[in-house]
């Protein structure tokens, strides 16, 4: 155990060093009834282009229990290559789809986290 933590201490501070961090992007919307189907088929083929690209570590999609609202999670190498990715044609064709049949407006949250927390949680 006490060496567990020395490691985390040494790679936290790697981690500054180096200044790497990987951001998490979550968006939370609410769909409207009459809209599912469009969203759906729109929101397949965003995972789909967005999981097939370099630096996206992760993207998944949680419906919740209303069927309704669901939670977009992308996990991104660095903030850049979020940014790049929002002015792709993908992203902009899924952001009209979120304008033209959201019940509310979405709430998009961004946070970072030390590179070590992704590599350490993932092997």
């Amino acid at each position: 155990m006490q060496w567990r933590l020395q490691v985390n201490r040494l790679q936290e501070l790697i981690d500054q060093l180096e200044c790497k961090h990987i951001l998490v992007a979550q968006r939370q919307v609410q769909v409207a009834e009459e809209a599912l189907q469009d969203f759906h088929r729109a929101l397949r083929c965003y995972v789909d282009f967005t999981g097939a690209q370099t630096h996206c570590l992760h993207v998944s999609a949680q419906k919740m229990l209303d069927n309704a609202s669901f939670t977009l999670y992308e996990f991104w190498q660095d903030e850049a290559s979020w940014r790049r990715h929002q002015q792709s044609a993908c992203s902009k064709a899924f952001q009209r789809i979120l304008i033209d049949h959201l019940r509310a407006p979405d709430t998009l949250t961004t946070v970072f986290f030390p590179a070590s927390w992704w590599i350490i949680n993932n092997n």
